[in-house]
């Protein structure tokens, strides 16, 4: 029978080589989060630029939709005088 000392030992190197195992796991683990933190940054900032397009290109839409509509009243008078003015070239030929 081997002596206590020796399964002492025995048992605490196995622990230890199993400890060295799970750190090495947890150490790739975290330089995988690591590398996936980087990676979230760089969308984020990608979105954050999209966004900011996104909302200028809104806001031009808007200033031409408000264009648009502040026209469409003197568009319509026009369109009203063109009509009058076509009724009277008829009348006169």
């Amino acid at each position: 029978m081997k002596p206590i000392t020796s399964n002492c030992e025995t048992s605490l190197r196995q622990e230890n080589e199993k400890l060295c195992i799970s750190k090495q796991v947890l150490e790739k683990k975290i330089e995988e989060l690591l590398d996936l933190q980087e990676q979230y940054k760089s969308h984020e900032v990608a979105i954050t630029i999209s966004l900011k397009k996104s909302g200028e290109k809104v806001t031009q839409l808007s200033n031409s939709i408000a264009f648009f509509k502040s026209i469409i009243p003197d568009m319509r008078k026009a369109i009203a005088l063109a009509k009058k003015s076509i009724d009277l070239l008829k009348n006169k030929c």
